[in-house]
């Protein structure tokens, strides 16, 4: 029977390697073997979104396109035009959405005028249409435009405000405040910790933890070196629980 304290992991290179990196031959056989899948019209693939297609399309784009593409390697898959200018396709934030367009205003006020005319069944003076309604139309466009300014302006500033205070309030952490803010009091200011050396700093992650169990689940020997003195410090708890 298989318990917690008599199981174990067997030894393997692939435990402590990267589980999302794919090989080059490991990539040739799939690719080769989709190729075969989509060609056959009785062969369905399923969970499509789980496969690397991006690697398969990028590796088929290049080897159609020949030499020039492979010495070119990203810039053959991602241009220039699509990552800069009007064409990219990186997403970023659309200031439109807090903005009034003012094309889309002027266009609007000319459809509703012209719906008007077409009611009253007459025709307004050319003069009065270049002379009134255009000098209208720029101030309002230009009283449009300014109030766009002034909220995107405000809503920027309220956003400042609302960081620093919580950056500089009591319940924030020391080191979940941003670099850049300038303390007041607190960490560095009213008090600071004591110099420790950084050799005791190293190891403490839970993935350094993770391998670590990862070797001793593994191994069939494990020497645990016990001081004598028995100095704070030099025992390991965790390791002899979890072996026990």
């Amino acid at each position: 029977k298989i318990t917690n304290s008599t199981g174990r992991i067997q030894p393997d290179r692939r435990w402590f390697g990267n589980t999302r990196v794919v090989s080059s031959t490991e990539l040739d056989t799939f690719r080769d073997e989709m190729t075969n899948a989509i060609s056959d019209p009785y062969a369905v693939v399923l969970k499509r979104k789980t496969l690397p297609m991006g690697l398969l399309r990028d590796a088929a784009e290049m080897e159609k396109l020949g030499g020039k593409a492979r010495k070119e390697g990203l810039l053959s898959n991602e241009p220039f035009e699509h990552t800069f200018g009007g064409k990219s396709r990186r997403k970023k934030m659309k200031l439109d959405q807090m903005m009034v367009g003012r094309r889309e205003m002027r266009k609007s006020r000319e459809e509703a005028r012209l719906k008007k005319r077409q009611k009253g069944g007459e025709a307004q003076p050319v003069q009065t249409l270049i002379n009134g309604e255009d000098d209208d139309d720029e101030d309002q466009d230009l009283n449009s435009s300014t109030a766009a300014y002034a909220s995107l302006l405000s809503t920027a500033q309220d956003s400042s405000n609302l960081y620093h205070e919580i950056n500089t309030s009591e319940g924030i952490v020391p080191w979940g405040r941003d670099s850049q803010v300038p303390a007041t009091s607190g960490l560095g200011v009213d008090y600071r910790t004591e110099v420790k050396a950084e050799v005791f700093q190293k190891g403490q992650s839970k993935r350094i933890w993770g391998e670590f169990y990862k070797v001793l689940d593994c191994s069939d020997v494990v020497l645990h070196v016990i001081d004598a003195r028995d100095v704070p410090g030099t025992r390991c708890r965790m390791v002899e629980t979890h072996i026990a």
